[in-house]
């Protein structure tokens, strides 16, 4: 092998020079470890970047995943509340307080939801109706409701939340 490498002109007279100190013989083999030990760094991180990376991209779904199920069953429990609510009787007589009355006694009781406030909304002219706050009463809402039919309360699906 050594007469192979020496019969190549260019590496031939390099391995002349290397081979003739003890110092040149010690940086060449300095300078091949340094080589290996940094390929084997480069390919070691190259690897741990890739793990890392799907690591937290499922972690973050993951995550993302359990808080759209939070969510989720959040607005399931707070729509069953609202459906629970409008479908009592005391709505049928339009009595404003004993409407309030009942809002404000299920705003106090409910254990299962905390309910802030409680609004009844007259879509005719988009105004509160009711509310378990009366200075509130008679106010314009906001933003008109984007309900097309009336409520008739016969099912759950019957009310927006």
């Amino acid at each position: 092998m050594r007469r192979s490498l020496s019969g190549v002109p260019v590496l031939g007279t390099l391995v002349d020079v290397v081979r003739s100190s003890f110092r040149r013989k010690l940086a060449t083999a300095l300078l091949l470890v340094f080589l290996v030990i940094s390929i084997g760094t480069v390919g070691l991180y190259v690897q741990v970047g890739g793990l890392l990376e799907e690591n937290v991209e499922q972690s973050m779904t993951a995550a993302a995943e359990t808080e759209a199920n939070e969510l989720s069953e959040w607005n399931e429990r707070n729509r069953l509340v609202v459906r629970l609510l409008s479908e009592h009787p005391v709505y049928e007589d339009g009595d404003r307080a004993n409407v309030r009355a009942y809002l404000q006694t299920q705003q106090e009781e409910r254990p299962d939801a905390a309910i802030i406030r409680a609004y009844v909304i007259d879509r005719r002219n988009q105004t509160v109706a009711t509310s378990t706050n009366p200075t509130m009463e008679r106010r314009t809402v906001g933003n008109p409701l984007s309900w097309s039919e009336r409520f008739s309360f016969r099912d759950f699906d019957d009310v927006q939340v």
